[in-house]
């Protein structure tokens, strides 16, 4: 405390440089690396995953009746975010139980 009653604020030492081994600094790149190797074969398996199901029943593999396309349902999702109604939709959808769950 100061002399006048007022506490003082101490500043903290200011910390200390750290010197990291080559070796650990490699280790931080091999890390990096990985990381973003692993984050790119993500969208890569994402983007194949929705090139296949949009292919799909264009290519008359599938019933596009029991599948549809992405890009049909990103342009509905699109439209019923833009009337408000996704909500309400996606509450019918997942939000009440059904009569074809009957663990519901």
């Amino acid at each position: 405390m100061a002399q006048d009653g007022v506490a003082t604020m101490q500043t903290p030492a200011a910390a200390p440089t750290v010197s990291h081994s080559a070796l650990y600094l490699e280790y931080l790149a091999a890390l990096r690396r990985r990381t973003l190797t692993v984050k790119l074969w993500q969208i890569a398996l994402l983007a194949a995953f929705l090139i296949v199901w949009e292919f799909a029943p264009r290519a008359g593999w599938i019933n596009p009746m029991l599948t549809s396309y992405p890009s049909a349902v990103a342009k509905m999702a699109i439209s019923l975010m833009g009337d408000g109604t996704l909500g309400m939709h996606t509450w019918a959808t997942f939000g009440r139980p059904s009569s074809a769950c009957p663990a519901a």
